[in-house]
């Protein structure tokens, strides 16, 4: 068929195609710069404030024998001010990089590390004006002392509540539900209507920090060169512990299998003195955090795989802190969380059934029996006076325990409240915010028979906001008598590497252009002053090298 003519109307004139072209380029101009003013902005994270979740400028060190690489902050600075990171650490002329493995505590020299820039972050703009932030958000923020620059850190507190920072825990109140007269009590801890602030399981799984993991078992260990003793200690009876090490045993040195070839009950303890559980940051082995007070965290996860060699193995999953033991236990098809206090002053869960050993049940559930000669993920947790087990992926049973801030206090340290309002106690010198008083916390895995093998055995720690403050005061609410106290466009921030973070904790003024037309409270970020929220890292810190411009896409990930 032939073709049809063609009209005047099927061409395009030149005039018309270069309008509609130049119309086109605007228009792609103008919706990229809406886009970004009102919907999506990038963010460069600049320092290890939110780290490990979010990472500034920082190294990368990787231990050969173990395998296992982790972040580090910069150690050298081309500026007094110490802002500006040398793109070389440990060059020529400065001092190597000496760190220490957090998988095997060995020893590590590095020299001519690249310096990597930090995480780039998509942030959605305006979202607040539509939906309220949630607790535990990370949240892009003017700073209330310093309006020029963008900080971000997870949002901990909410309008209309107060704050209580307790053993590195989050609890809250209503204000509204306070009697005016009571809100700035000395022994507000010790008032009615305190809750904890539990993190959704997403957010618990993005922050749990690691301690141990026996699959990072250092190679020269493995191949005999060397000799590598793991955190956890085997003894040979659960009830009197007395037999521990070679004669346990267990065969748990230098090897990714931990193997206990006998037939009475045992139990696995986690060597506390040596390995500490506490809230120290392998981003933070810098010449500057040398000096940094570390506190014990008694908010763990433990998860280790477990082939029996009999039917009907009992596991039990142990923790011991704030003067009570708790305790995951599977018998069987049968799972429990129970726990129950030191001594008989102890106090615990809301008056529920004890039975003859001071056992409270918090969680039960049921689950298949462990098979024999097979591996099976057991997973415990222990946060927010929240415990739960999970068998693989499914999660069997849970249960919840309520303190109050007072009593949360007095089991963590061993001292009340009230020594806090004594003027003549040496708590208004920061007593409190002293690591020793807090014990620090034990853990075991008991067994009712062997032999039995275990792999992948691991323990995580969880945030922990720590209490130091500064001129020998504890931090913003780390004290009764200095609590934050949100009005309904009020939010309270904090900082996921504790230990190094500048956040609402620890400020101390207000920028006076925010104070007057905005909010002159110290400690606080005003409604105004949101930006946004953070929701995802789409250029982690750049791989150095040839490949400077392409993305480390194992690290692309939803920031929770």
């Amino acid at each position: 068929m032939p073709n049809a003519p063609t009209t005047p109307h099927d061409k395009l004139a030149p005039d018309a195609s270069m309008k509609e072209t130049v119309t086109q380029v605007v228009i792609a101009f103008v919706v990229a710069f809406v886009f970004r003013g009102f919907v999506v902005e990038p963010f460069l994270i600049p320092t290890g404030s939110m780290a490990p979740t979010l990472m500034g400028a920082h190294m990368r060190i990787g231990s050969p024998e173990s395998g296992y690489s982790w972040p580090v902050g910069p150690w050298q600075y081309s500026d007094y001010a110490n802002q500006v990171a040398k793109p070389i650490q440990g060059g020529p002329g400065d001092n190597p990089i000496r760190v220490s493995d957090p998988m095997t505590q060995q020893s590590i020299d590095r020299v001519n590390v690249p310096r990597r820039a930090g995480d780039r972050i998509f942030v959605l703009k305006s979202i607040y004006s539509i939906f309220d932030p949630k607790r535990f958000d990370v949240v892009v923020f003017k700073c209330p002392f310093s309006p020029q620059e963008n900080y971000i850190k997870r949002l901990i507190g909410l309008p209309g509540e107060q704050i209580a920072l307790v053993d590195g825990d989050v609890f809250t109140r209503s204000v509204k539900a306070v009697p005016a007269t009571e809100v700035n009590s000395p022994d507000a801890w010790s008032q009615p209507g305190w809750t904890i602030a539990r993190k959704p399981e997403r957010v618990q799984r993005s922050v749990w920090q690691l301690v141990f993991d026996s699959q990072y078992t250092p190679l020269n260990a493995l191949n005999g060169t060397t000799r590598f003793t793991p955190p956890w200690v085997g003894e040979k009876s659960a009830v009197a512990p007395a037999n521990a090490g070679s004669n346990s045993g267990w065969t748990t040195e230098s090897t990714l299998v931990y193997k206990y070839a006998g037939t009475e009950p045992t139990t696995l303890s986690w060597d506390s003195q040596r390995w500490p559980i506490r809230d120290s940051y392998p981003y933070n082995q810098t010449e500057r955090n040398a000096q940094s007070l570390f506190y014990p965290v008694a908010d763990v996860r433990v998860r280790f795989a477990i082939k029996p060699s009999a039917e009907n193995q009992q596991v039990s999953v142990r923790l011991v802190a704030r003067r009570h033991e708790f305790e995951a236990q599977i018998i069987g098809t049968a799972a429990k969380l129970r726990m129950r206090p030191l001594n008989t002053d102890g106090i615990i869960a809301d008056s529920k059934p004890v039975d003859d050993k001071g056992w409270v049940t918090i969680g039960s559930g049921s689950l298949a029996a462990l098979p024999v000669g097979e591996f099976t993920t057991i997973d415990f947790w222990h946060a927010d006076q929240t415990m739960q087990l999970w068998i693989g992926d499914s999660k069997v049973c849970a249960g919840v325990y309520d303190w109050s801030p007072a009593l949360r206090f007095e089991l963590a340290t061993g001292h009340t409240v009230a020594s806090l309002a004594d003027a003549s106690s040496p708590a208004n010198t920061g007593q409190f915010a002293d690591p020793s008083l807090i014990m620090q916390p034990r853990l075991s895995i008991a067994f009712n028979a062997g032999p039995v093998e275990l792999t992948r055995v691991a323990v995580w720690r969880d945030l922990h906001y720590q209490p130091k403050g500064s001129n020998q005061q504890m931090a913003f609410g780390a004290d009764p008598r200095r609590m934050p106290t949100l009005t309904d466009d009020q939010f309270f921030m904090c900082g996921d590497n504790s230990p190094a973070s500048l956040d609402a904790r620890l400020w101390t003024s207000v920028d006076r252009w925010v104070a007057e037309q905005v909010d002159p409270t110290i400690g606080v970020v005003n409604r105004e002053l949101l930006v946004g929220k953070a929701f995802f890292v789409y250029f982690p810190a750049p791989v150095p090298g040839k490949r400077a411009w392409m993305p480390d896409a194992g690290r692309l990930r939803f920031i929770w």
